[in-house]
């Protein structure tokens, strides 16, 4: 790269991303000389003045510098200093700065050329980029040699805008590495003090996975569960249909074969057994078994000794109603026939208890 050129790497060292494409420093946009043989290399090349300070060797160096084509180089060096290199053959180049001028086709082919390097590297439009600073520092070096070659003086003024802007963007750069290494200073406490967090935060996470698993299963089993259940209930409720259509069945049946058999047999016939069988037959009655006629007989005297007991208890309750009165009505007339005073007659009788005391 030419003097004065900032570097990539000091400018952006935690960019490596904008480093991938760099512009190559042979095809520079200032304008050199053609490369010619240096014969002696340690050849003392003539010194090169320092820049003006004051007014006044302005004024004492202008009519130099506008007069003398060596002067003019000197200045053209200080935009960049020469290129020197050695071939395999053991031979010195140089180039120079071009002290030739510039025509207004030339001015607007820099300007393309401007554009298209821009467009080449991937330069940002906007915001800070280090190829776009590159590339716009050396078209302001080609600037700045034009306007040399024409005036010195306003060549060494642009020379010192140019120092001067390349000083503040180094404090500038200086002041951002600082403040980076004060937030480094800032942030790795801060960073430190969250790795416990984010294991504990992975802890968790793991925890709520693992809780929605369960969850997930539980559901599973909880779905399985119900659908074994409503298989089972509906099983349960066919067998149970069956189970009481059955019953029905017997019940009806029982109930046509109780009121067969309950009928009085006939006299004159001799097996009561052979008689409900033809009543069954006549009924159309499917003829039980040993079993159900024993069932049968034994529910039919069941009934009987019941309505035996009913008769037997509504005779005693009727019985006891009738001497209660008759009762009654004997105490009410030994009352009346004792009772000596009207005061003892116009006493009350409450109940049957007190009528027997008095009669004692």
């Amino acid at each position: 790269m030419y003097a004065g050129m900032i570097d990539l790497d000091e400018l952006t060292p935690n960019r490596e991303s904008w480093l991938k494409t760099e512009v190559n420093p042979g095809e520079t946009l200032l304008k050199f000389t053609n490369p010619f043989i240096i014969k002696n290399v340690n050849a003392k090349m003539p010194p090169v003045k320092p820049l003006p300070k004051l007014k006044k060797e302005f004024k004492k160096s202008s009519s130099l510098l506008a007069d003398t084509s060596d002067e003019r180089q000197c200045v053209l060096d200080l935009i960049s200093p020469p290129r020197m290199w050695t071939d395999k053959d053991g031979t010195t180049w140089m180039q120079q700065v071009s002290p030739q001028p510039t025509h207004r086709c030339q001015i607007q082919l820099l300007r393309e050329k401007v554009d298209n390097l821009l467009v080449e590297t991937g330069a940002r439009d906007f915001g800070i980029c280090p190829r776009r600073i590159i590339i716009f520092q050396q078209a302001f070096d080609e600037i700045i040699r034009q306007v040399t070659i024409s005036c010195a003086e306003r060549g060494l003024i642009l020379l010192r805008v140019r120092d001067e802007l390349k000083m503040t963007f180094t404090s500038y750069k200086l002041m951002f590495d600082d403040l980076l290494v004060y937030c480094d200073k800032k942030i790795t406490p801060l960073e430190e003090s969250l790795i416990p967090l984010e294991e504990e935060k992975q802890s968790l996470e793991k925890d709520i996975q693992k809780i929605k698993d369960d969850i997930d299963a539980l559901n599973m089993l909880y779905d399985i569960t119900q659908r074994r259940i409503a298989e089972k209930r509906h099983v349960e409720n066919e067998s149970h249909k069956d189970l009481v259509k059955a019953h029905i069945r017997t019940m009806l049946q029982l109930k046509k074969l109780i009121a067969v058999v309950s009928k009085p047999v006939p006299q004159g016939s001799e097996d009561e057994e052979e008689e409900v069988v033809k009543r069954l037959k006549v009924h159309k009655i499917p003829v039980p078994e040993e079993k159900a006629l024993k069932i049968a007989h034994e529910e039919m005297r069941r009934k009987e000794k019941r309505i035996r007991r009913m008769k037997i208890k509504t005779c005693k309750v009727l019985r006891m109603k009738k001497m209660n009165e008759k009762l009654k009505k004997l105490f009410e007339k030994d009352l009346l026939i004792k009772m000596k005073t009207p005061k003892e007659s116009a006493k009350k009788i409450d109940s049957v208890d007190d009528i027997t005391q008095m009669n004692k």
